[in-house]
């Protein structure tokens, strides 16, 4: 029985694409080698039928998947057709990771993680929250896998659910651990070159590894405040610095062996995550709106005020410098890299997806009107 058997001899990690995941890499840098648009100019959208949270991936060919709260993982060509759409039992706000073979791994909030062949069939389905519901209405509970998954060089797929635990699942389908914290993740992990996961949950980030061991967590909580949970996704710079932003207002960076290297506190809480490239800059915003640049000892350049709140769009950077994000102002905005304005346009939604950017320089976002905006050369 060849289910769930990792075939060494097929491809194995991410595809080789331009952004075949969140944040772009295994690292989530959220950094391209490719440029983005250098004008605003509208190349075609595609309507869903609710807001789309979910941050779309690139697949080898072009195609652009994502998944919008309606229910449905929606697959479009470059020229913005559809490829094929398949319906799970809730929402959709993960957003998708392809495979070298070309396989969509995406999570649905009907707690399973789906994993699409060819033409949207589905190769397999793993529930992996399996809590009763609570009916109570004075209880809120978050049910599903509403976090986005990472695929390491073996092929492993790792995502966390809000059942508190991080899974490893196998290209098959079997699970090959889990991990329980004690709150629900959300995060994306993001998984350095020695094979060790970082992700956060509740107010620490964790260190795994491959095998699924605690190498250490770090508490994440700024001393004037006494609570401030993770939702930003951990980001991996060039020498295995760990940037995280926190809720407490401040972005940590922490050395491979969980140490603190350094904080910056900024103006207001940050639940987007951060931007690094390969020359050492890291970008992060605050829920204020207020884009940051940073040296990699932590010392800010520049900042730029767009006067929006930003919840959950992180920016993204181009091969040139430039740095894209969504507001919930509904504005794209395009900074160059020195912190001037390079072009902002509105939007008829709330953006809370965050771009990918294609080989020919398109730039996709999801937007709250429940459309995929295509905007390129």
């Amino acid at each position: 029985m060849h289910h769930g058997v990792l075939h060494t001899s097929g491809p194995t990690g991410l595809a080789p694409s331009s952004w075949p995941k969140y944040r772009c890499d295994k690292r989530n840098t959220g950094s391209s080698r490719y440029d983005g648009p250098q004008t605003p100019t509208l190349k075609w959208k595609y309507q869903t039928g609710e807001e789309i949270i979910s941050s779309p991936a690139i697949g080898a060919d072009g195609t652009v998947y994502f998944g919008s709260f309606d229910g449905w993982v929606y697959a479009i060509t470059p020229e913005g057709s559809l490829a094929w759409k398949y319906r799970t039992q809730s929402g959709v706000s993960s957003s998708p990771a392809i495979g070298a073979d070309g396989t969509v791994y995406v999570g649905s909030w009907d707690r399973h993680l789906y994993a699409f062949g060819a033409r949207g069939r589905v190769k397999w389905k793993r529930s992996l929250d399996r809590r009763p519901i609570e009916h109570d209405i004075l209880r809120i509970e978050f049910y599903g896998v509403l976090a986005s998954p990472a695929i390491a060089e073996n092929g492993t797929i790792y995502v966390g659910s809000y059942d508190n635990c991080l899974y490893a699942t196998k290209p098959g389908g079997r699970v090959k651990w889990k991990y329980r914290t004690h709150n629900g993740i959300d995060s994306c992990p993001a998984i350095a070159d020695d094979g060790t996961i970082y992700f956060t949950s509740g107010v620490y980030v964790y260190a795994l590894e491959p095998d699924g061991a605690l190498k250490w967590k770090y508490m994440a909580s700024g001393a004037h405040r006494m609570w401030g949970e993770i939702s930003s996704s951990p980001a991996l710079g060039a020498h295995g610095t760990v940037y995280v932003g926190s809720d407490d207002n401040n972005l940590y960076a922490l050395n491979p062996d969980g140490t603190l290297k350094w904080v910056f506190e900024t103006d207001a809480f940050i639940d987007s995550s951060p931007a690094v490239t390969a020359y050492g800059a890291v970008y992060v915003v605050s829920g204020s709106g207020r884009v940051h640049a940073l040296d990699g000892a932590g010392t800010l350049k520049w900042s730029y005020d767009t006067g929006d709140m930003v919840r959950r769009s992180p920016p993204v950077v181009g091969a040139d410098g430039t740095i894209y994000l969504g507001t919930n102002g509904k504005r794209l905005y395009a900074l160059n890299p020195d912190g001037t304005l390079k072009w902002r346009c509105n939007l008829p939604g709330i953006v809370r997806s965050s771009p990918a950017i294609g080989p020919d320089g398109t730039l996709y976002v999801g937007c709250g009107d429940g459309n995929l905006y295509a905007i390129g050369p």
